[in-house]
């Protein structure tokens, strides 16, 4: 069987995302009040949609006062639901969950427009294989079925077995001397404060205790995808996170070949 496009893989992801995307929207919108009032406030709502459609977007007038779940699928695509989200009048709604949920889905608006006008030959299969990760992660957080869980992370399986037939990865000596060296200017340097240097301290320590290559690939796109207070540490102090140094990593790992 032909290994498909690095494109390929992002339009299944976001192809089985969409119906749990519009399911939990329905459900955070529909919750905050009457039947009719959340679709009134946040739908049928002149400003808001010309600020996710946009200003010459016909949408409005040609939208029920009135919807469901269904209405809404047949309104918005996964594209217009993420600007919905992040909009300045719907956003509060969306801000009670855990603020990581809403950072990520900055990200995948942010991948889902990166899609839209990406030619197929500037995309890499490491690229893709992050960013599926993060789809993961956020249908997880999104409360998503076990279903669509599992069929994105055939996905990235898949990702992983075109990645394993394509390229030969290097010695663990070698990946685990790159990534080490990182984090120890990050410690050493002047602008690390006393809590991120624990955690470099920490993070060091389960490196240490890799045994493959691939282990320390692992951990790298394990850390990539923990959006928590490690990463604002590092962002904190100013410092360069993994996100940062993602491209070279992946040449430490598989040389020019990346």
């Amino acid at each position: 069987m032909s290994r498909k496009s690095p494109r390929t893989y992002i339009t299944e992801a976001f192809d089985i995302l969409y119906p749990e995307l519009v399911n939990y929207v329905y459900q955070k919108l529909s919750d905050t009040g009457a039947r009719n009032d959340w679709w009134d406030k946040y739908i049928y709502n002149e400003k808001i949609i010309k600020e996710v459609f946009g200003e010459e977007n016909n949408q409005f007038k040609t939208m029920p006062n009135s919807g469901d779940a269904i209405t809404l699928r047949k309104f918005f695509d996964d594209a217009a639901l993420l600007k919905l989200i992040m909009n300045d009048g719907v956003v509060s709604v969306f801000n009670k969950d855990f603020p990581e949920v809403l950072n990520r889905c900055g990200d995948i608006k942010e991948i889902r427009n990166k899609w839209a006008h990406r030619d197929e030959e500037t995309y890499t299969y490491f690229w893709v294989s992050n960013e599926v990760q993060n789809i993961i992660a956020y249908a997880k957080e999104i409360f998503a079925s076990h279903d669509c869980v599992k069929k994105l992370d055939n996905i990235y399986s898949n990702i992983q077995r075109d990645i394993d037939k394509k390229l030969k990865i290097k010695s663990h000596e070698e990946v685990y001397k790159f990534l080490d060296k990182f984090l120890v200017e990050n410690y050493e340097s002047p602008n690390a404060c006393l809590a991120l240097k624990e955690k470099i301290k920490r993070s060091r320590d389960v490196l240490r205790k890799t045994k493959t290559a691939k282990e320390v690939v692992d951990f790298f796109e394990n850390a990539l995808l923990d959006r928590g207070e490690s990463y604002k540490a590092v962002k904190d102090c100013g410092l360069s996170s993994f996100e940062d140094i993602r491209k070279d990593f992946y040449k430490a790992c598989y040389g020019d070949e990346y």
